[in-house]
């Protein structure tokens, strides 16, 4: 799902300051008669219960997609451990080519996690084609020594255990990396912000002597802007500013290519630092 563009925020703010500065004082004339009238006081204590409510709908909104974006560190952070479980698991095996070949899957499986799909997510991607590589070999690896053991081997039925949760939590990453507030929500929340900051101006911008007012304007038209850029920085955990780096899956990757290097007697892993396959 396409996230919602900040360019529109923006301008729908600006079009609302705008037209607070130029209709405002028209507005102005046409609802006060005489300096009693209480018409504008009055229409302000109207228009706050909508302020109010917009506030709220951001507020709401905001604890939302900041529990997606705790949630999204923590399926990154299992997903690294559940790497770790199956290389720890392939390094207990046997010597032999089933335990190497599972043991460097997995790790350059990190490597190709930590690299091209953390680069293709940041990018607004989803998957990147290096990691299905991987996947697809430590499946075939791991099959191949589930039939050589019948599976009745205990390492055995731990590797595939925790490659299955590995799988589980990637899945469970991926799908915290599509963006989670539908684009209509986000153009009502917009449009909410908008008609606020053009209920306050009209309700509280005086005829004369406006600078004051119209600089606190822009500071609150500013401040639901920075809200809103928030929410849709935060909705994209793994996209933006504000997003989830792959601290854990590197530094397993990094761990695994040294312990199979060292449990394997300096053997090198087929694939490069990113993850990438060599040549053979």
């Amino acid at each position: 799902m396409e996230s919602f563009p900040m360019w529109l925020v923006l301008v729908m703010l600006a079009i609302a300051v705008v037209i607070v500065i130029v209709l405002g004082p028209r507005v102005r004339r046409v609802l006060v008669r005489n300096p009693d009238d209480s018409t504008v006081g009055g229409y302000g204590y109207l228009i706050m219960p909508a302020v109010t409510l917009s506030s709220l709908l951001l507020s709401f909104t905001l604890v939302a997609v900041w529990s997606s974006y705790q949630s999204a560190v923590q399926r990154a952070s299992t997903e690294a451990l559940e790497v770790d479980h199956v290389a720890d698991s392939a390094e207990m095996l046997p010597a032999g080519a089933e335990a190497r070949a599972i043991a460097a899957d997995i790790a350059c499986y990190a490597r190709a996690i930590a690299g091209p799909e953390w680069q293709a997510m940041n990018a607004g991607e989803t998957t990147a084609p290096e990691v299905e590589v991987w996947t697809d070999r430590l499946e075939r690896d791991i099959a191949t020594l589930a039939q050589s053991t019948s599976g009745q081997s205990a390492l055995t039925r731990e590797i595939l255990t925790a490659d299955r949760a590995r799988a589980d939590a990637r899945s469970a990453r991926l799908a915290e990396a599509r963006v989670s507030i539908p684009w209509l929500v986000m153009l009502l929340l917009t449009v909410l912000v908008a008609l606020a900051v053009v209920g306050m101006g009209f309700a509280f911008m005086p005829g004369t002597g406006r600078a004051l007012q119209i600089g606190s304007l822009i500071v609150v038209a500013g401040l639901f802007a920075a809200l809103l850029a928030t929410i849709m920085e935060l909705d994209s955990p793994f996209h933006g500013l504000i997003d989830v780096e792959p601290i854990d899956m590197t530094r397993v990757a990094e761990t695994e290519a040294v312990g199979f290097s060292t449990h394997f007697h300096g053997a090198s892993l087929p694939c490069d630092e990113q993850g990438r396959e060599s040549a053979p």
